[in-house]
């Protein structure tokens, strides 16, 4: 599975947004507008970058659905976050804004992703200890607060998602 690069929207640039006193992180201001968007279309959002292109900053907003998103969701999602941020005037210098899903090869950053890859390979880094263990296995069911993978044949070990450091995602090739 790809990422679905959808709507490279090249407009105005970043800035942080000065209110008063406070100065207020342009990522959290970008998460308190695309999260209620995101809801109303059944979309849930996975994270936000923001980054440095060559002549412009990149901001890239990543969503997904229980089913997998479609390039017009991205595209509809994309559209209408960048016609608030314009309206907003909260970005001056050129940016550009990728709404994409977050593609099988990002960590996992909700227990909703886990419950969607139940049945696939999954590689979890977790702490043991004061150890950091590597395991490799079939992810087989997801609670509130851990999940269990089958290692092998009949092995299984269930890991709480707060000794989790990184979990991804094994591609079949």
């Amino acid at each position: 599975m790809t990422i679905l690069k959808c709507c490279s929207l090249v407009a105005r640039g970043l800035r942080a947004i000065f209110f008063g006193e406070y100065l207020f992180d342009l990522e959290e201001t970008l998460r308190e507008l695309a999260l209620p968007l995101a809801e109303a279309r059944n979309i849930f959002l996975v994270g936000i970058t923001i980054g440095r292109g060559q002549k412009r900053k990149i901001v890239q907003i990543f969503v997904d659905t229980d089913s997998g998103i479609s390039i017009g969701e991205c595209s509809a999602f994309s559209r209408t976050l960048a016609e608030i941020i314009e309206e907003r005037n909260l970005i001056e210098d050129p940016y550009e804004l990728e709404v994409s899903s977050p593609g099988l090869e990002r960590p996992l950053v909700l227990i909703r992703q886990y419950r969607k890859n139940i049945g696939r390979p999954m590689r979890i880094r977790y702490t043991d200890g004061d150890e950091v263990k590597n395991v490799v296995g079939k992810l087989e069911a997801v609670s509130e607060k851990n999940i269990v993978l089958l290692l092998g044949e009949s092995d299984r070990i269930t890991v709480e998602f707060e000794k989790i450091v990184e979990a991804t995602v094994q591609l079949p090739w």
